[in-house]
């Protein structure tokens, strides 16, 4: 939701004869009209959010393809109405980067990074006030080991903290002795 309240962010299929994934549309709460906002022939869209400003929405793109390893990171404006890639600046260029959410200051993303769970990532990424990285992405927090996973969840990001999934992954051999009358 935007920070007035005014609009909404969306990635429905609004009509199930046809779904159209991997589009994100924007979604006028007063007006209650639906418009697109990020669709492009080469690539879906995911995981829109606004700056905490209301001027910028971030989000991850995929290639269509089912065969696609990449997902990217963008920033553009907000508008009512169709954003086309021209006007997407890419913020990050990993393999596969994903869940992209503002800081609560709007000068900073926080995002995963890595397909493999047992190679996730998350990491922090600064912003000039045009919304362009700056520096190099900072590692926050990698998975110490194969047995510590970062989930393939939702991630939150208020002051100071980053909330996200892990699982710890362990295991255990038994013996089973088997008598000699089978049982």
């Amino acid at each position: 939701m935007s920070p007035d309240g005014q609009n909404l962010l969306v990635l429905a299929a609004i009509d199930l004869a046809h779904p159209q994934y991997g589009k994100v549309r924007q979604l006028d709460l007063n007006s209650k009209s639906v418009n697109i906002l990020l669709d492009d022939p080469d690539l879906f869209t995911w995981q829109a959010h606004f700056s905490p400003d209301g001027r910028w929405v971030i989000f991850n793109a995929t290639g269509k393809a089912p065969t696609s390893l990449s997902s990217q990171i963008y920033v553009t404006r907000f508008r009512k109405g169709p954003v086309p890639r021209s006007e997407w600046i890419p913020v990050t260029h990993g393999q596969w980067d994903d869940k992209p959410r503002f800081s609560p200051d709007g000068t900073r993303i926080v995002f995963v990074s890595g397909r493999a769970p047992a190679n996730r990532s998350i990491y922090t990424q600064a912003l000039t006030p045009d919304m362009r990285p700056t520096g190099n992405p900072v590692s926050l927090y990698a998975s110490p080991n194969g047995r510590r996973i970062i989930k393939d969840d939702d991630i939150s990001v208020g002051r100071g903290l980053v909330v996200f999934s892990q699982s710890d992954l362990t295991g255990n051999i038994y013996l089973w002795e088997q008598s000699h009358d089978g049982k």
